[in-house]
């Protein structure tokens, strides 16, 4: 089990074993900690008034957060510091909603979303522009290839690509964790 997510138990789901199974000597799933409780979120400053298993109200915390730092001067690195804090905390907590909204899904459909999500990224990245050929010999090419660079990263961003990428990233976690085999990409 990956250290970065302790509040997990291990879980197997497919359709011919749909019992969820946890090691032994894990903690009842039912105690304290889950993925949506952070037990030192209630000791941060304004972490009471948000009601954190609600992913409407998480979002709206961060974005509120995110408005504080904005606003905030350059030379206020102590209060930066702790909406800092505060916001690591909460992100902490968004990617145990999204870790929780894969992990009731079956091997199969993780399966086919894994596929899914591989072919939309090939065609994101077939948009891109070929730097070897718009360089041409490198002498009368007005583009360079820090300019392609930075046109490619701009048609990933708009595409989402980074976001693809981050559940690909997640779905893969959990099909390792329950020792399902990835298949390799196309």
């Amino acid at each position: 089990m990956p250290s970065w997510r302790p509040w997990l138990t291990v879980s197997s789901r497919s359709r011919d074993s749909p019992v969820i199974r946890q090691p032994s000597g894990r903690p009842n799933p039912d105690a304290s900690l889950s993925p949506m409780s952070d037990p030192t979120s209630a000791n941060s400053p304004d972490a009471s008034d948000v009601n954190l298993s609600d992913p409407s109200q998480l979002n709206r915390r961060l974005a509120a957060i995110q408005d504080k730092l904005l606003a905030l001067p350059s030379d206020a690195f102590a209060e930066r510091w702790e909406l800092r804090t505060q916001q690591d905390q909460l992100r902490g907590q968004a990617a145990g909603f999204a870790y929780a909204m894969y992990e009731d899904k079956f091997d199969d459909e993780l399966l086919v979303e894994l596929r899914a999500l591989r072919d939309q990224m090939k065609t994101i990245e077939k948009q891109r522009i070929d730097l070897v050929v718009q360089a041409g010999s490198g002498g009368m090419s007005n583009m360079g290839n820090l300019g392609g660079v930075a046109i490619n990263k701009g048609i990933d961003d708009a595409q989402g690509l980074p976001k693809i990428k981050a559940k690909i990233g997640l779905i893969k976690g959990i099909l390792t964790d329950r020792g399902v085999t990835i298949p390799v990409p196309d």
